[in-house]
């Protein structure tokens, strides 16, 4: 397999933790490396394959007496898994020692979806780093960063110089703004998911479900399965979830919904 047929995905899911443990720089690594995954997000994309992606010598992904190796950081997270085995070359077909690399399954509400096209900006690779850093901390559904120098400081783990100095050239750049609601980010290859628009009698089935719920919890009464389903799909944000409608009125009657020409129910939960 040559290097450039190597599968890329469209967009690619990052857990917004993983800007607690690496750098501007490792987090553009991490997102080339994520767009590599199939579907059960691991890869054996070589450091050598990632370096060529990136654009650097892989001299860089290499360690010293200062810092660890890149692989040796990605242990270190447990943000990735990194698993060490006997392969074939893809050059020559010789024995080799491969790593295979799995990330995390994307949390709930706590992750960023990121479109290849970043990849295209005429950026440094820091910057692209950062702009993903950025957009892990933005309010929810929006482009909105309405945190402070201090606390961005805390929370992207670099110092207020460094954050001040790519918040400048991201405004030189066009691609973040200053407003009285915060700083925007202004870059089309951030994806931005839209919550679950609940329909009214959806939520309504959704109130009483809650309202049984909480009553159960306080009396220490077991919950049905129905009720327990119900908690597995809202932990997850209702995002596996096709079709609202249909699946609450099973959780309802206990049988798949059919539509009608009316279209209207009767709850009695």
């Amino acid at each position: 397999m040559k290097q450039k047929n190597l599968p890329f995905k469209s967009y690619t899911i990052m857990n917004n933790s993983l800007i607690e443990h690496f750098g501007c720089s490792d987090v553009y690594r991490l997102f080339i490396l994520s767009l590599t995954t199939d579907r059960e997000l691991k890869t054996d994309t070589t450091l050598d394959q990632l370096a060529d992606f990136v654009g650097e010598k892989v001299t860089a992904y290499n360690g010293n007496n200062k810092s660890k190796s890149f692989t040796d950081r990605l242990r270190e997270s447990t943000e990735v898994k990194v698993v060490t085995a006997d392969g074939k070359s893809y050059k020559n077909g010789n024995k080799v020692t491969r790593n295979t690399y799995t990330f995390k399954e994307p949390i709930p509400t706590k992750y960023r979806r990121i479109s290849k096209t970043l990849i295209s900006l005429d950026l440094p690779i820091k910057l692209k780093g950062y702009i993903i850093k950025l957009f892990s901390v933005t309010e929810p559904h929006s482009y909105i960063i309405s945190r402070s120098v201090n606390e961005l400081e805390k929370m992207l783990k670099m110092g207020k110089a460094t954050i001040k100095k790519y918040n400048e050239e991201l405004i030189a750049k066009d691609l973040l703004e200053i407003t009285d609601n915060g700083w925007i980010l202004k870059v089309e290859s951030l994806i931005i998911d839209e919550p679950n628009k609940i329909p009214k009698e959806v939520q309504t089935i959704f109130d009483s479900l809650e309202s049984i719920i909480n009553t159960k919890k306080i009396n220490n009464i077991p919950l049905s399965k129905y009720e327990a389903i119900y908690l597995s799909a809202k932990s997850k944000d209702f995002k596996e979830i096709e079709d609202l409608k249909s699946w609450s009125y099973w959780l309802l009657t206990g049988v798949p919904y059919k539509s009608t020409n009316t279209d209207t129910w009767e709850i009695t939960l």
